[in-house]
Formats: structure tokens, sequence, C-alpha cells
């Protein structure tokens, strides 16, 4: 939770190398280290942002390159790890502004399904998760998805749908 700062800051052994060691793990050859490393990045990015700040750049970058439906695990944690980030940085679009434009395409092409088959794709969820990092990349700034939204809106409603009817079917229960 929001302590987690705090217990890095007084780690004498990662004080100093915690973005170092996470920028390593997002990067790592082994997609589980991945996968787990995004589910890190997506939770500090909710509890305590401030974690990444100094390495957002990297952090950032190295979840672009994991949008790759081949890997869908550390694809959808990448999405979803972004998308948190983009919820923390409405009121302060400066930051995402060098990688909207290759955000968006990525997230594009998931959404579209072009990578990967479309709707023959067993990986629902990366569309899903897609959706709801573009919708809070456009909450940060509308301009960053504005001029791509006519080619991705009826994907975007879709895996909006989706979500929908997943969330009624838990509130059902």
């Amino acid at each position: 939770g929001p302590n987690f700062a705090e217990l890095v800051q007084s780690s004498t052994q990662f004080k100093d190398h915690f973005l170092t060691v996470l920028n390593t793990l997002v990067g790592h050859d082994t997609e589980g280290v991945r996968m787990s490393a995004f589910a890190l990045m997506g939770d500090i990015a909710m509890e305590c942002p401030v974690l990444l700040q100094d390495g957002i750049a990297d952090l950032i970058s190295e979840a672009i390159a994991c949008i790759d439906p081949d890997f869908p695990s550390v694809c959808n944690n990448a999405m979803w790890a972004l998308g948190e980030l983009f919820v923390k940085c409405i009121g302060n679009p400066s930051v995402l502004e060098p990688y909207a434009i290759e955000v968006v395409q990525s997230l594009i092409s998931i959404m579209m399904g072009s990578s990967y088959g479309g709707e023959e794709n067993p990986f629902t969820g990366l569309v899903e998760n897609a959706s709801t990092a573009m919708g809070r990349l456009a909450k940060v700034n509308p301009a960053f998805v504005a001029s791509d939204l006519p080619r991705c809106l009826i994907s975007w409603l879709n895996g909006c749908a989706k979500i929908s009817d997943e969330t009624e079917r838990v509130h059902a229960f």
C-alpha cells in the first residue's frame, strides 16, 4: 500500500537502487519475471507513484515495448500498469507527451486485433485492458487520442461493453 515508499526508503539495500532493479525486471528475458514486474509497477503507480518518478521514462518505454500479444500475460500487465500510471498523470500531461503517439499506436494495434487475428483472439482481456488504458490516456489529455479515435472507436466501445458486461455479472452475485 502507500507505506511501500517508506519501506523502500528505509532499506539500505534497495533505497538507492529500487528503480534500477525494477527497470531490470520489466526488461528481463523471462516472461514470468516481466509479468510480475509490471504487476508491481502498476501497484506502485496506484499506491505510491513518487517511487517511479525518477525512472518514468525508462519504465514507460519498456512497457510500450512489451505491448506484444505474443506474450499475452506480459502485454496485459504492461497495459494495466500504464493505465494506472496514466491515472496519476491527470493534470500533468507533459509527463506522457513524449510517449503518447507510440502508446496510442500500440494500444490501437491490440484494440483492432491486427496483431493477433482479431475476433479469433483467445486473449480477450488484452482488448479490454487496451481500451481501459486508452480511456485513461484520453482522460490525461484528449488530444493524445483524438486524431486516432475514428480508427479504433468501434473496438474501444466493444471493449468497454465487455468490461461493463463483466461488471454486471460480478455485481449480480
